[in-house]
């Protein structure tokens, strides 16, 4: 198990987690005191987007899936799609936003970004 978390974006749009130990006894320890680290990869930057900005009633501009990951948005396009074809998602031109229904099943929703 793992104590203190931290994140940091890099300039390079990666995204790269820490994780101390736990107990103090071992952060203490300067041979158990390493820190786990991470760089999500393409995968978990598309989850963690979506999960953060789904979250949002108001919805998110389509525009920041590209700035804040770095990738374009062919990486989502058809999930978007699938969402609007089961009515958990809705768009004008420039943002997404959950439907009634996908504020209902955010789970679901969140899941088709998987």
């Amino acid at each position: 198990m793992r104590g203190a978390h931290s994140k940091i974006t890099l300039s390079t749009n990666e995204i790269v987690r820490f994780a101390q130990v736990k107990h103090p006894k071992d952060y203490l320890n300067p041979e158990k005191r390493k820190a786990e680290i991470n760089i999500l990869s393409e995968k978990d930057l598309i989850l963690e987007f979506m999960l953060n900005a789904l979250r949002l009633t108001d919805g998110i501009a389509l525009s920041l899936f590209e700035e804040r990951t770095g990738l374009t948005m062919n990486h989502i396009e058809n999930r978007i799609e699938e969402a609007k074809k089961r009515g958990l998602l809705a768009s004008n031109e420039e943002i997404i936003y959950p439907t009634p229904l996908g504020k209902r099943f955010l789970s679901d929703l969140v899941e088709l970004f998987l």
